[in-house]
């Protein structure tokens, strides 16, 4: 049954959460924040478990409508539920469990690093745009919505890094967020690629059903030109912490060009969705590693 649950709960994606995590506490410190790694790693924690609980949560709800299509090691939810359905109430009662404890180490990290609303208010707000992504009445997956939800995802993980090691969010995490606000939209659009038939007969009317892989693929380019662009006056105006602006400015061309390559190379069907996906999820990871590295040189 454990192995079952670790499958479900998808710890490898959490990776992506610990770098944009660490970039925002990695930002606040170029910007003068004193690092505390007992306490990074306490707020950090604390996300960790808010982000399995959405896993979790995702494949309970998701379930019927991921059973029309197959997994990716991108999309598509686990598989598990599909191959499992007894597990349901399991995996719900998972994700409502793991929710409350992240909310309770929250306030355990209150009681032990000192007052902290905003990292607090990132934390609630984080597990109620998780539910609300999925879950009934709202279910922001399937309304079109579910686009604008985890572009935010990549504003608040860097958020609350940031607001971990600043002891708040303030005008200088503006010039983080807006490029990374962009990079998310190519991310959830990119993860959409290789599902379009499954949620296409599930009924959902996310961007990619509504426009096709073509006008998904546009939408990733857009985003990605408009981080670029964003770098670039950042890096002009000496708006943050310039190692940033100029990293920034110069990885944001590796997602560019793989929304470009899909541009102008359509990969045909769903195998090639899944090469497109692939490649522009290795893209952006490689982005943030950069501005982490960057900014840990720049100290």
């Amino acid at each position: 049954m454990f192995p079952v649950l670790v499958r479900l709960l998808r710890p490898q994606f959490a990776v992506i959460g610990l770098i944009l995590f660490a970039v925002g506490a990695l930002y606040a410190s170029a910007l003068g924040a004193v690092l505390s790694p007992v306490a990074l790693a306490a707020a950090y924690l604390c996300m960790f478990v808010g982000h399995l609980s959405i896993h979790a949560v995702n494949d309970s709800f998701d379930r019927e409508d991921d059973r029309h299509g197959t997994p990716t090691p991108f999309s598509g939810g686990s598989g598990v539920l599909q191959a499992d359905p007894e597990l349901a109430p399991t995996a719900l009662a998972l994700g409502i469990g793991l929710s409350a404890l992240s909310l309770l180490g929250t306030g355990v990290y209150w009681l032990a690093f000192g007052p902290n609303p905003w990292f607090a208010g990132l934390i609630v707000a984080a597990l109620l745009l998780g539910w609300v992504y999925s879950a009934p009445p709202l279910r922001f997956s399937g309304r079109g919505l579910g686009e604008v939800s985890t572009a935010l995802a990549f504003v608040l993980m860097p958020g609350f890094g940031y607001a971990a090691a600043a002891g708040s969010l303030d005008a200088g995490f503006v010039p983080l967020a807006l490029p990374l606000l962009l990079l998310g939209f190519s991310f959830i659009l990119a993860v959409e690629l290789p599902d379009l038939e499954a949620d296409t007969a599930a009924g959902r009317r996310n961007f990619t059903v509504r426009h096709g892989r073509a006008g998904a693929v546009r939408g990733m380019l857009v985003g990605t030109g408009a981080a670029m662009a964003v770098y670039a006056v950042l890096a002009a105006n000496g708006i943050g912490p310039l190692p940033a602006a100029l990293a920034g400015l110069a990885l944001s061309s590796l997602p560019f060009a793989s929304a470009v390559i899909a541009t102008v190379r359509p990969a045909p069907g769903r195998d090639g969705a899944i090469r497109v996906c692939g490649r522009h999820m290795a893209a952006l990871n490689l982005l943030m590693i950069g501005l982490g590295v960057a900014l840990v040189a720049a100290r």
